[in-house]
């Protein structure tokens, strides 16, 4: 992966990490990820 996809990749899942800390109060971390078709792995990695 060249350093250009690298970066586009890494705002991308800023954007991503962004959304799911502004989730609804009550729902979990777990259930945001699933609802929007997110592996957790994928998730935690970024």
């Amino acid at each position: 992966m060249d350093e250009t996809t690298h970066e586009i990749r890494a705002a991308s899942w800023k954007s991503v990490i962004s959304q799911c800390q502004a989730r609804p109060a009550g729902q979990t971390r777990k259930q945001w990820l699933a609802q929007n078709g997110i592996s957790e792995k994928s998730y935690y990695y970024w």
